[in-house]
């Protein structure tokens, strides 16, 4: 209750987070009839981009003082579990656009400067 009142007591400098998550809500959403419809390949491909470019904007906003960017980390072990072998190349790519994403995050959102 009280990180409600705290939200609600903030909600002019909170609005751009708000703001910016509710496409990524639509993604994660949009998940749930691509997995009625049998679309596997498709709705792991919506969440994994989806979390990857929502770790992005969300560093952007609250800075890397937070330590957000260190979800990167955990899509890097999801990726190994979420593509089967035939597509290590991929995954092995997908790891690396985490890393690269990872590091963008953190040496150019530092606290005090977002």
């Amino acid at each position: 209750m009280l990180h409600d009142l705290f939200a609600a007591y903030d909600l002019p400098r909170l609005r751009p987070l708000l703001t910016f998550n509710l496409p990524f809500v639509g993604a994660y959403l949009s998940i749930l009839p691509m997995n009625r419809l049998g679309c596997r390949p498709a709705e792991r491909n919506v969440g994994i981009f989806a979390a990857m470019i929502q770790l992005a904007v969300m560093t952007y906003f609250i800075s890397n003082g937070v330590g957000f960017q260190l979800f990167y980390f955990s899509v890097g072990g999801v990726l190994s579990l979420a593509y089967a072998r035939p597509r290590k190349g991929l995954t092995l790519t997908l790891m690396g656009v985490a890393a690269v994403l990872y590091l963008l995050c953190h040496f150019l959102y530092p606290p005090g400067q977002t």
